[in-house]
């Protein structure tokens, strides 16, 4: 297995490990997590997706007529 080094800023560090530990798992393990997400194209999961929003309450999204028009709301980042 490849190992890597990076510079990230002080911040961006801290974020990372406080959302790893939340989440039960090793910084390596949680940033290993992020890549896989942004380099491996696999189908969306629309149980988990509804499932996450179950968690986290109602969520009010306003579409306007130009939301209408071009009909795609893949684009909207609910985190």
């Amino acid at each position: 297995m490849a190992q890597l080094n990076l510079y990230v800023p002080d911040e961006i560090a801290e974020d990372l490990k406080t959302r790893a530990k939340a989440s039960g798992k090793s910084l390596s393990s949680f940033v290993v997590e992020i890549i896989e997400s942004k380099t491996t194209h696999t189908p969306f999961d629309w149980d988990e997706h509804f499932a996450r929003l179950d968690r986290t309450g109602p969520v009010d999204i306003q579409i306007t007529e130009k939301d209408r028009y071009f009909g795609d709301l893949r684009d909207i980042n609910l985190d």
